[in-house]
């Protein structure tokens, strides 16, 4: 029995975008980054519908990063790594391996 192995690619959440926008888009991201015209692809597939949001998602600053408070008890958690920092305790992080980028 051999298996095959099929690609499947995600319709772009911005579709409406024509496909003359789409190819000058990739042109863009092309010459701008030096992309490959299939990440070019990708990254528009993946919702990226200008050039200065394709430059902050592959060029992020700290800038471009959304305020941690919005986290639902920010303040509760910063209070009481505070609190432990204070009376010397040890703090563990851990990272969630579901690759997601999240650490806990």
């Amino acid at each position: 029995m051999s298996v095959k192995t099929q690609w499947i690619q995600r319709k772009s959440k911005h579709s409406h975008l024509s496909v003359s926008e789409n190819e000058s888009l990739i042109n863009q991201m092309i010459k701008d980054f030096k992309l490959t015209k299939r990440t070019a692809e990708i990254l528009i597939s993946r919702g990226m519908t200008s050039i200065e949001e394709t430059r902050r998602y592959l060029n992020p600053s700290l800038a471009d990063l959304h305020d941690p408070f919005l986290f639902n008890e920010m303040e509760k958690v910063v209070n009481r790594i505070a609190k432990a920092k204070a009376a010397n305790e040890k703090i563990c992080l851990y990272g969630d391996y579901d690759a997601d980028g999240t650490i806990g």
